[in-house]
């Protein structure tokens, strides 16, 4: 049991640091190397979700727009209430035309960070091009 828990233990403080790793590469705009630190955190943490949203982001980056909604979608499944995952999703639908789905999902990610300034933004410009498809 013990060697379970330190072998679980470690595995998760590995997952953290490609996740960490794979921001330092955003930030340097290596958008393909810091997907395969994500894409590795998510194989040795299949349940974290912050790394399916990061590697989201790249993707967005990348013009990689469906890849990037399935990693929000995992992200969700994981984790509910991820704001984050709601509002990127959002913008992904958005940026794909998809401008009811993209309200509802900055709508989910409002409910669940009433503050969040992107999600605001955002919502406001799907609910913008619905306006302007139906019209």
């Amino acid at each position: 049991m013990i060697v379970i828990v330190i072998a679980t233990s470690r595995t998760h403080h590995l997952s953290h640091r490609y996740h960490e790793r794979g921001h330092i590469r955003q930030n340097a705009a290596q958008h393909d190397l810091a997907i395969e630190d994500f894409t590795e955190a998510v194989r040795l943490s299949p349940e974290y979700d912050s790394a399916y949203c990061a590697r989201g982001y790249s993707r967005i980056e990348l013009n990689q727009l469906r890849l990037a909604l399935g990693d929000f979608e995992l992200a969700l499944r994981y984790n509910p209430h991820n704001a984050t995952a709601y509002n990127e999703r959002g913008y992904v639908r958005l940026l794909l035309g998809d401008y009811e789905n993209a309200i509802t999902d900055l709508t989910a990610g409002l409910t669940v960070d009433p503050k969040n300034a992107h999600s605001v933004t955002n919502r406001y410009a799907a609910g913008a091009h619905c306006l302007s498809y139906y019209a």
